[in-house]
C-alpha cells in the first residue's frame, strides 16, 4: 500500500463501520481487495454485515460500501444494501422522475442537482446492478476533466467540445484510438469516477 493509503486508512470512520458490525479488528480481517477498495474510494465488493435487531436478534444484510468525503471534507460512509429493484424510498430522496428511473435501469448515468443531508449538489447517479442502490458522486469529485486531459496527451488525439459535453453530462463516447475502439464514460464504481475500456 501506498503512503497515502496508510494515512487514508488511519482516516477511516471506525465508528460508521462499527454500527454495521465492523469494528476495527473486523476490518482489520477484512480481505485485502475490500480493505484497498474502500481506502481508495471504490465501490466494495458485495459483502455481509451483521446488525443487531431492537429485539435482540442479529440481521445479516448484504451490501456494498464506499468511503467518501462529507461537505467538510471529513470521511464517511455510504452503503449499498441489496434491493429487489429500486427503493420508492430512495426514489423519493432523489426526487427522480419515472424517465429519470428507466434511464438509470437501462445503464445510464444521470447528472442532477440534488439534496442529500441538506446539501444540496450536482450529482451523477448511476445504477449499481448487483444491489439495485444508487450510486452518487458529485460531480465536482469526479475527475473526468483530467481523465480526458490524460486520454488527449497519451494517444494523441483531440477531443472536440460536443464530445467533452458529451462525457461530462455522464453518456459514454466511443473513440478510435489507434485502430481500436475504446469507450470512455462515468463509472461511479471506479474511484476516479471514469474509465475507459477496449470493445470486443
Amino acid at each position: 500500500m501506498k503512503d497515502s493509503d496508510t494515512i487514508l486508512s488511519n482516516q477511516l470512520p471506525y465508528e460508521q463501520l462499527a454500527k454495521l458490525g465492523l469494528d476495527r479488528e473486523k476490518v482489520e480481517k477484512l480481505p485485502q481487495e475490500v480493505k484497498e477498495k474502500l481506502i481508495k474510494g471504490e465501490v466494495t465488493p458485495l459483502m455481509e454485515v451483521s446488525l443487531p435487531a431492537r429485539n435482540g436478534m442479529v440481521i445479516t444484510l448484504p451490501l456494498k460500501l464506499q468511503l467518501a468525503a462529507d461537505r467538510d471534507g471529513n470521511p464517511t460512509l455510504i452503503a449499498y444494501p441489496v434491493q429487489r429493484e429500486l427503493s420508492p424510498e430512495r426514489n423519493n430522496e432523489l426526487r427522480l422522475s419515472q424517465q429519470e428511473i428507466d434511464a438509470l435501469r437501462r445503464g445510464d448515468v444521470l447528472q442532477k442537482t440534488v439534496d442529500i443531508d441538506g446539501e444540496k449538489t450536482r450529482r451523477y447517479l448511476q445504477l449499481d446492478p448487483e444491489t439495485k442502490s444508487i450510486i452518487h458522486r458529485r460531480v465536482t469529485d469526479v475527475q473526468i476533466e483530467q481523465r480526458l486531459k490524460d486520454m488527449e496527451k497519451v494517444n494523441d488525439i483531440e477531443l472536440g467540445t460536443q464530445q467533452k459535453q458529451q462525457v461530462r453530462e455522464g453518456k459514454p463516447m466511443e473513440l478510435n484510438v489507434g485502430g481500436e475502439k475504446v469507450t470512455v464514460g462515468i463509472d461511479l464504481r471506479e474511484p476516479q469516477g471514469s474509465r475507459s475500456y477496449r470493445a470486443t
